[in-house]
């Protein structure tokens, strides 16, 4: 792998708060990952997801 394909992450973060309409997050998570399966560089692309999270158990340490 040369400097110009180096790895990259990507991290998705994704909630349904209980009192809004219901999300389809997994629908979303999935196209996300076809559309990497058919890019050209796809091995040096890693996704990371997070589901159900909030503000406080994530980033509530925070500064």
């Amino acid at each position: 792998m040369t400097e110009s394909q180096s790895q990259k992450k990507v991290l998705i973060l994704a909630a349904n708060p209980i009192e809004t309409t219901k999300l389809r997050l997994d629908e979303e998570i999935r196209v996300i990952k076809e559309a990497r399966q058919k890019t050209r560089n796809r091995d040096s692309l890693d996704i990371f997801v997070e589901l159900a999270v909030n503000f406080y158990s994530n980033f509530g340490n925070c500064g």
